[in-house]
């Protein structure tokens, strides 16, 4: 594993030569190779069908928000980890922001072969990495004690998915999974104990 440090410069490898050969050629803006290059490599590794390079965090934000269909005046829930609130962000009043503390589950991702609707290997196999949006972080130990039972019943939702559902009604069946998943696992734990509030894939790729 690599470790990318957040705001300190790491300037190891090819990062002189590529930026010298930007201003060579005088792409310096918004295009160029490496530009294409960038979100041709970020959708291959996350299976997206596009990505797209945008100038900083917040502008990628904005973005997400727009397409999520975020409208003024919706309350959008975020960590408590942001400090202040960026004040022309603020201005356009694009959303309520509602800081709370949110605590992960990341469990480890797995492969699994996808069949067909007659039951036959497709030969394709769908790569999953689910997470747990938790109600508190002490949750985190009961759901380690449970999770060879939660892994078993998340096996026997996504095996019931086939084929033709996970490539034509990708979006639809990923929602469906979730819910099952997250009624599954909550049955799993001890009452009072804590719920998992939401389920989400940081991949979800079919190869």
């Amino acid at each position: 594993m690599y470790n990318i440090p957040l705001s300190v410069p790491s300037i190891n490898g090819n990062e002189w030569k590529y930026v010298k050969e930007c201003l060579d050629t005088e792409w310096v803006s918004s295009a160029g190779k490496y530009v294409d290059l960038f979100e041709h490599k970020i959708s291959e590794y996350t299976g997206a069908k596009y990505a797209v390079a945008c100038v900083n965090g917040t502008s990628a934000l904005h973005v997400s928000l727009r397409l999520a269909g975020v409208q003024p005046g919706d309350e959008v829930i975020t960590e408590e980890a942001a400090e202040e609130v960026d004040e022309t962000v603020e201005e356009k009043k694009v959303a309520k922001a509602k800081f709370e503390r949110v605590h992960i589950f990341p469990l480890k991702p797995f492969f699994l072969p996808i069949r067909l609707k007659n039951n036959k290997e497709s030969g394709r196999f769908l790569l999953v990495t689910p997470n747990f949006r938790m109600s508190n972080s002490h949750l985190n130990g009961e759901i380690n004690k449970k999770l060879p039972l939660i892994r078993e019943k998340m096996y026997t939702i996504f095996r019931r998915e086939k084929l033709k559902d996970l490539t034509e009604k990708n979006t639809v069946v990923q929602e469906r999974i979730k819910k099952a998943v997250q009624d599954r696992t909550n049955e799993l734990l001890p009452v009072g104990s804590g719920v998992v509030k939401d389920v989400f894939f940081s991949q979800f790729i079919i190869k």
